[in-house]
């Protein structure tokens, strides 16, 4: 990923002009892939998406845009922005190359030329080091890489086809300014970009809880959102885990024979069919029917299939069971906002009193993710989200998951609603 040149050697050959981004040590020229900044002297030429992929490990997403546990296909002509590991490795890394001998070489950062996509997500990664590492604010990195590339704008989320811009959303400024948060509130700190064992161990955690139980943290520690776990444990792929609840002894096993008729032999999974997979606020048969009808079909994990056929993942250990790794991960409310029946689900889901034996508060704050509004909640579910979060954060405290079926749409939302009301940030 990387060259060197002279910038005498280059000059006037029709190269677009580097930008001097950090004085004498990195300029940032994305389609020339040579920098001809005067008075620069001798430069090494990398490609930014390839920093992404320095000491990371097999899981990692290695800066390539990924969704764990669907192929490439499934999300068609979405391209970014990329993932966190990728970005702390990329930052890491970069830091290494320009400080690792103390007056580092100078560096240019490319994008490959003349492709918007990765130009778009190396501008997202420039803006989180010089954001994180060298305390720019937004407004400089904005005035010093340039409005064409701030306000470049992604395509959206599944996309069948390529999405017209005036449809596109979320832009690179979007990205910066949610790093800039993220920094304010340290929910990232400079130590996951300086230290090696620190960024290893951070790195490393995002693509565990991503790739055995399709989890991530938006706030480390506190808010946690992904797909309905039940979705997690009929996946075909080997990764991920494998029990729903822990082993039972005696006294767990009389309480829960209450809920259910039997668990199954492979790990204390009720059985599905029995009473432990339905649940009090589930809809009727009728209504179950219909949702099932009109229910968005997220592209589905293939639960049927005995081959995993997606993406490549090495077995991590996946023998905590979900309980557990709830408890180890100090949530304590669940908010689940999925029903049980719905295209792209197994038969049934989880039974909320089963979770609430094992010590956890659950909520169900279902919404309908139908055409083509999507799953949006009314005003008096945000009202009751955000009374039920309080509350539990007063009298208990812990952190707090919220999923959907696959913890694209409903989840984020509404723990968006939560980080949005807490930490009094812009929607």
């Amino acid at each position: 990923g990387s060259s060197v040149c002279s910038i005498s050697s280059v000059s006037g050959h029709g190269c677009s002009v580097a930008m001097e981004i950090l004085s004498g040590r990195l300029f940032w020229s994305p389609e020339a892939g040579r920098c001809n900044a005067a008075g620069a002297g001798e430069c090494r030429s990398i490609v930014a998406l390839s920093l992404c992929s320095r000491h990371a490990t097999s899981n990692e997403s290695r800066g390539e845009y990924q969704v764990r546990h669907y192929i490439r296909e499934a999300f068609s002509h979405c391209f970014g922005p990329l993932g966190a590991d990728s970005m702390l490795r990329f930052c890491f890394a970069l830091n290494e190359e320009l400080y690792v001998d103390g007056s580092g070489p100078v560096v240019l950062v490319t994008a490959a030329p003349h492709k918007t996509e990765d130009r778009m997500n190396a501008a997202v990664l420039l803006g989180a080091y010089l954001l994180l590492k060298h305390t720019f604010s937004l407004q400089q990195v904005w005035e010093l890489l340039g409005s064409a590339d701030a306000e470049a704008t992604f395509a959206c989320s599944w996309s069948a086809e390529v999405t017209c811009h005036q449809l596109r959303v979320m832009s690179v400024a979007d990205c910066w300014h949610g790093i800039s948060v993220a920094k304010r509130f340290g929910w990232i700190t400079p130590a996951m970009i300086e230290d090696r064992a620190c960024v290893d161990a951070v790195c490393c955690g995002i693509a565990h809880i991503g790739t055995v139980y399709d989890m991530s943290w938006l706030v480390p520690g506190m808010i946690m959102a992904g797909a309905d776990p039940v979705t997690t444990l009929h996946d075909s792929n080997p990764a991920t885990f494998c029990r729903m609840f822990p082993a039972v002894d005696d006294v767990h096993r009389k309480s829960i024979s209450a809920l259910t008729a039997t668990f199954s032999d492979s790990g204390n999974i009720p059985t599905v069919g029995t009473s432990t997979f339905s649940d009090k606020e589930s809809l009727s048969d009728d209504e179950d029917a219909l949702m099932s009808v009109n229910s968005v079909n997220t592209v589905c994990k293939e639960f049927d299939s005995k081959t995993w056929t997606g993406p490549p993942m090495t077995a991590l250990d996946n023998r905590t069971d979900f309980v557990t790794f709830m408890q180890e991960s100090g949530i304590g409310l669940i908010v689940r906002a999925n029903f049980d029946r719905e295209l792209g689900m197994p038969p049934r889901g989880y039974s909320s009193s089963a979770m609430e034996l094992w010590g956890f508060t659950h909520v169900n704050l279902r919404m309908q993710d139908t055409r083509p509004q999507g799953g949006v909640p009314k005003p008096q579910d945000v009202e009751r989200l955000l009374k039920v979060s309080e509350d539990f954060m007063e009298q208990k405290g812990g952190g707090i998951l919220f999923h959907c079926k696959g913890g694209f749409g409903r989840s984020i939302l509404l723990a968006s609603c939560l980080v949005v009301d807490v930490f009094n940030v812009p929607g």
